[in-house]
């Protein structure tokens, strides 16, 4: 099922506070409020002709579809990628509503903990897809 683009981008962050959505939204406000679950985002963004890519870059949104590397089963996750460091091989997300073992917060936003995490690019699955900055 096609889903359709994201509404107008509009100001502010309409996404439920503490949500991987909001979380996204705060670390890319160009990103429309109104984009319905995080694992349908990508889909979203190509009808809103935001670029997007199966490779990660800097400021991007990564989109994990439904029950891939750790998503929610029903909804999926968004993180915004921090860094991506090439020759190493790993890129760097911040992330809010998660909870994996190794727990780092980096920073809160508003009260709300947002988890840093360093992933290696071979362990990315392919489903997963980059929602890149509008330039």
């Amino acid at each position: 099922m096609l889903l359709p683009a994201f509404a107008e981008a509009s100001a502010g962050n309409e996404y439920p506070r503490g949500q991987c959505t909001w979380a996204a939204k705060e670390f890319r406000p160009d990103i429309p409020n109104h984009g319905g679950h995080a694992g349908g985002w990508a889909q979203r963004a190509v009808a809103s002709h935001f670029g997007v890519s199966a490779y990660p870059a800097e400021r991007s949104v990564m989109v994990f579809p439904p029950a891939v590397m750790g998503a929610d089963a029903a909804a999926g996750h968004v993180a915004f990628v921090q860094y991506v460091d090439w020759p190493m091989a790993f890129i760097t997300i911040l992330e809010a509503n998660a909870r994996f073992r190794d727990d780092r917060y980096a920073m809160s936003i508003e009260g709300v903990p947002i988890l840093r995490r360093v992933i290696r690019l071979r362990n990315v699955d392919a489903r997963v897809r980059f929602i890149r900055p509008r330039v």
